[in-house]
Formats: C-alpha cells, structure tokens, sequence
C-alpha cells in the first residue's frame, strides 16, 4: 500500500546504518566499548537461531501463509548484509 512494501523496505536499509552510525558515534563518545562481531561468531549466532528460522516458517504455513518462505524472498539477503556490516555496542560493565 501506500505507506509500506517494497519502496520502504529498500529505504530502510539506509535509515539503518545511520541510526547504527547515530549509536555507535554516541556510545564511543561516551566511552563505551564496540565490539565488532567477527565471522566466525556470526556463523555461530546463524546456526543457533536456524531452528527458531525453522519454526517460525511452520507456524507461518500452519496458520494459512501458503509459503512464508517466499513471502520475503529477499529476506535472507538482507539479513545477511546487516550483520556483516553491524556492529554491537558493549557498555564497559567491569566495575560491576
């Protein structure tokens, strides 16, 4: 419709990684911490949440959605550029 599909879904991308960039500027200015998640422990966090992705795509099916899968073919590309590009703030807890 007018005010969602495929036009927001290729802005918002962007409007990501300025509001990444936003947080990321802000928690370095105040001294905390960013990790950068390196690709091993991304391919680990992938394979973690597969058997979520799995469910989550039955319960679509059994609720009506003829194949949830291909309702966002994009999806998985997406997903994939922005944890290659995200980073993850960490606020130093040390003192705790």
């Amino acid at each position: 419709d007018a005010i969602s599909g495929d036009w927001l879904v290729a802005k918002f991308g962007d409007w990501w990684n300025k509001w990444e960039l936003a947080g990321k500027t802000d928690a370095i200015r105040r001294g905390d911490r960013v990790i950068v998640i390196d690709e091993t422990t991304r391919d680990k966090w992938r394979k973690a949440v597969q058997p979520m992705i799995t469910r989550t795509l039955a319960r679509l099916k059994a609720s009506g959605v003829k194949d949830p899968r291909g309702a966002l073919p994009s999806a998985p590309a997406r997903w994939s550029r922005i944890m290659t590009r995200s980073t993850m703030p960490v606020v130093d807890d040390s003192s705790c």
